[in-house]
Parts: structure tokens; C-alpha cells; sequence
């Protein structure tokens, strides 16, 4: 995969708790893994119609090898040659690349029901006086244990998205260029059958 396209090196523990709140909001929010299923759907029509293609044109490459005869048929030959292995290339490349998009789909729906509700977050942060007296013991100790095991639980599961995420980005390659294709039709060159105008003689007595 190109380097045009990386997932930078989030430290998601260094995040507020707003900060982390609101991720949790848009994870939630966001149209899930059925877009990376759509992705996935249109990848693997597309793989499937190389695949046909490249079929088609080994087919007619072994018509060509018995048929066609000349430089012109040997030029098709190549370039049909051509057009194959890029069939089959390509239709590889798309596969991996549908699996990879399936993968981060996945990794997207594992993210989203492993962290913890938003709210979670917003809670109370830091112990007061009375709760240092108590050891402890009061509900606002309590709220501030849920809030610091929700920011643990949320940190966990958005660094698993991200390095996930970077393994899936690698996965994902970009289609190869298509060869071109140069065959130029040829002109039939046909014997001349009419007859000239000045072939004829005139009339006379």
C-alpha cells in the first residue's frame, strides 16, 4: 500500500474524558459496518467480472492459437495475452483488497460494542475530601472509580481499532494499471475489377 495513506499514532491516553466521550458518540453514531459491507459487496462484483473476463479471453487466446494466422493474429494474441494476466492479477488484488475492508467492518462492530456508554465518561473525576476520610466508601468514590474504569476500557478499545485499523489499511491495494490495448485495424486491400474509361475506342466508320 502506498505511504499516501497511513493512520497516524493516536495516544488516545492522553485524551480528556470529553475527548473520549465524543469518539464514543461518533462510533456510535456512524453507519456502522453495513458501508463497509456495501464496500465489500461492490469489491466483489467487480472481482467477479474480471474473473469472467479473464475466462472469456483465454478462451479466444486458444481460438487464436489454432486460427489465426499472420502478424496480425500474433499481435492480437499479445495483447490479449495481456489483457488475461491482468484479468487474473487484478481480480486477486480486489479479492485481498475485499478482505481487508470485510476485516475493518468487523474491527469496527468489535470497537463499537466494547466501549462503554458515553455517559460513562462524563462522570465524576477526581476524589473530594470526604471521600479520602471515608476510604472510599461513598457513592461519589464509586462514580469516580466507574469514570476512571470506563476512560481505561474506551483508551483499550480505540488503540485495538487503530492498530487494527493500520493492518487492514496494509491489506488494501490498489488496482494494477491495465495494459494498453494497440491493435490497429488494418485496411483490406482489394484487386481493382473495374475497367478504365479510356480502354474504349470510339465508333466510326
Amino acid at each position: 500500500m502506498s505511504g499516501d495513506h497511513e493512520i497516524g499514532d493516536y495516544r488516545f491516553a492522553g485524551y480528556s474524558n470529553q475527548e473520549l466521550a465524543t469518539m464514543v458518540d461518533q462510533v456510535r453514531q456512524g453507519p456502522g459496518s453495513e458501508s463497509m459491507n456495501r464496500a465489500v459487496d461492490a469489491l466483489t462484483a467487480i472481482a467477479n467480472s474480471l474473473k469472467q473476463t479473464d475466462e472469456v479471453l483465454r478462451t479466444e487466446l486458444q481460438k487464436l492459437g489454432v486460427e489465426w494466422e499472420g502478424a496480425s493474429g500474433a499481435d492480437a494474441q499479445v495483447v490479449m495475452t495481456d489483457s488475461a494476466q491482468y484479468g487474473g492479477e487484478a481480480t486477486g488484488t480486489i479479492t485481498g483488497s475485499a478482505g481487508a475492508v470485510g476485516n475493518q467492518g468487523s474491527d469496527f462492530s468489535r470497537t463499537r460494542n466494547c466501549a462503554p456508554d458515553s455517559s460513562a465518561l462524563r462522570g465524576a473525576t477526581d476524589y473530594n475530601i470526604v471521600d479520602k476520610l471515608l476510604c472510599h466508601t461513598t457513592d461519589h468514590s464509586k462514580e469516580v472509580q466507574q469514570t476512571q474504569a470506563a476512560r481505561a476500557q474506551t483508551v483499550d478499545a480505540m488503540n485495538n481499532y487503530a492498530n487494527a485499523s493500520k493492518q487492514n489499511l496494509a491489506g488494501y491495494q490498489s488496482l494494477p494499471v491495465p495494459p494498453s490495448l494497440g491493435l490497429v485495424a488494418q485496411p483490406i486491400q482489394r484487386p481493382s475489377t473495374g475497367t478504365s474509361v479510356s480502354g474504349f475506342s470510339g465508333g466510326g466508320s
